[in-house]
Parts: structure tokens; sequence; C-alpha cells
């Protein structure tokens, strides 16, 4: 079951990532075109979508896993909690 959540983390994290990449690289290039006026030098947007997926596919499993191991320890991880209140 744990392997199943990782899995599912790591897709969803790299969806996301990717869907979110498209948006802040749309946003990013509609703004320095306004700004700037050519679109020439602005082919390095193109890859925001696949390095946040890449993101994504990396950061969630370990977010998954990182509540999962506090969990299991009975503690949630904020600072400053005693274990078992």
């Amino acid at each position: 079951m744990q392997v199943l959540r990782v899995l599912g983390a790591a897709l969803l994290g790299a969806v996301g990532g990717f869907v979110l990449g498209i948006v802040v690289s749309e946003a990013i290039a509609i703004s320095a075109f306004m700004i700037a006026g050519g679109a020439e030098w602005m082919r390095v947007f193109r890859f925001i979508p696949g390095a946040l997926a890449l993101v994504g596919l990396v950061g969630a499993p370990l977010l998954v896993l990182r509540t999962r191991r506090a969990d299991v320890s009975g503690r949630s991880g904020a600072p400053g909690e005693t274990p078992g209140r």
C-alpha cells in the first residue's frame, strides 16, 4: 500500500508540476513580451514545465514518505509538540 501512495504522489506531482510550469512560463513570457517586445530570447521558458514536472516527480513522494514516517512515530512534526498529546 505504501508503494501505491508513493507512485500516486509521483504521478500527481509530475502532472501538477507540468501544469504549474505551463502557467508560470506563460505568465513570464507574456510579461517579458510586454516589457521587451521581442520574442527571440524567450525560448528558454519552454524548459520550465519539464523542470517543474521533475521537481514534482521527486518532491511529492519525498513529502508523502516524510509525513508517513511522522504518522508512524506518533509525532506530527510540529515544533514544540510533545509526543503522545
